[in-house]
């Protein structure tokens, strides 16, 4: 059986929820009936079948988590290819991860994750780093066209997509369980809280609505993730007076996810910028009315006016108007959501995850 290894780094599920973090999490499980796999982080998967080689918290660690990888490598001598997610790290640590693999002589694959525009400085370092690899992988066409103009490389393209499941719950048994209004318009809002995802256009959002459409809509806000802005969008929500239409779940275990979206009306990404988003495809296969920026990554998964409302990013008028529509309108929802799951259906089929990755490794 091929041995793979995996270098995650911090980057393990649910000690991080990010896309990424979930997407390796279940490639690993899936992969595992087919190769002997190993990884390297600071934490551990629960998973007792891969093997865990624990990295140390040693500074500064862009140098030293490629030498214990290198150490890992040379002591392990059956490693087939190593498996990288790429997203915003110091070129130093590429530059060592290059070195490391031209001595051990062990193929690698890159997998980019990283949505915003590719790092300009440093090209030749990381030109190297793609150019060496095996096989380079990226999440979007969006990542995939700026990587190959910027270092003149190929990507191929798989999206970052994990299993998805119903919930055997009924929306008002976990309206009931989560302590959420049954009578409430309820919009979800799933993923880390942090600058790029602009959670806070949805809260501001929430203040444009007056008493007549509050009556009318009843909008209620659920942000089911964690991250640096939630003490942030908690105060404001104090200091507004919105915390009976809000509320924090923080980090919700993947496994649970299904359950936000069978309980709520609407889904709203607002982000500057994505790869190809989790958290978009599983509303997409929910069949959850979907408000999305209009921003790169997200307009290449789902059409506007088509299987979504979009709406220019930080906008929190139009995105209050695009509630309201939604809301105000049956056929519209319907009509939707059932194009965006017929999209899901037709192009982000798990199991062709797996056999791509199969193919390559």
């Amino acid at each position: 059986m091929n041995k793979i290894h995996f270098v995650l780094r911090k980057g393990i599920y649910p000690y991080r929820t990010g896309g990424m973090e979930i997407f390796n999490y279940y490639l690993i499980k899936y992969l595992s009936p087919y190769y002997d796999i190993s990884y390297s982080s600071y934490c551990p998967l629960n998973y007792d079948y891969v093997h865990f080689y624990k990295l140390k918290n040693i500074r500064p660690s862009l140098i030293f988590e490629p030498l214990q990888v290198l150490y890992f490598l040379i002591t392990h001598k059956k490693i087939r290819t190593v498996v990288y997610s790429f997203s915003l790290d110091h070129w130093i640590a590429w530059l060592l991860y290059t070195v490391i693999h031209k001595i051990t002589k062990i193929d690698y694959v890159a997998v980019i994750h990283y949505g915003k525009n590719p790092i300009t400085t440093h090209k030749k370092v990381y030109r190297n780093f793609f150019s060496s690899a095996k096989k380079v992988i990226a999440v979007s066409k969006d990542i995939k066209e700026k990587y190959d103009a910027l270092y003149g490389i190929n990507c191929d393209i798989c999206y970052p997509l994990v299993p998805f499941q119903k919930s055997n719950k009924s929306k008002g048994t976990l309206r009931s369980e989560y302590n959420i209004p049954q009578d409430a318009s309820v919009i979800c809002m799933v993923g880390s809280l942090k600058d790029m995802k602009n959670p806070d256009t949805l809260l501001q959002s929430l203040l444009l609505f007056d008493n007549d459409e509050l009556k009318q809509y009843d909008p209620y806000i659920v942000y089911a993730g964690d991250g640096q802005k939630k003490s942030e969008l908690q105060q404001f929500a104090s200091d507004h007076n919105l915390l009976d239409r809000v509320k924090f779940l923080g980090n919700v275990p993947k496994e649970r996810i299904n359950e936000i979206f069978e309980l709520s009306d609407i889904y709203v990404i607002s982000s500057d910028f994505e790869g190809t988003s989790v958290s978009l495809l599983e509303a997409m296969f929910h069949k959850i009315p979907i408000i999305a920026s209009n921003v790169q990554g997200i307009k290449d998964t789902v059409t506007r006016d088509k299987e979504c409302l979009m709406f220019p990013v930080k906008n929190s008028h139009e995105l209050k108007n695009m509630i309201c529509k939604y809301l105000s309108n049956d056929k519209l929802r319907y009509n939707m959501t059932t194009n965006a799951y017929d999209n899901y259906e037709k192009n982000y089929n798990y199991s062709n995850v797996i056999f791509f990755y199969k193919n390559i490794l």
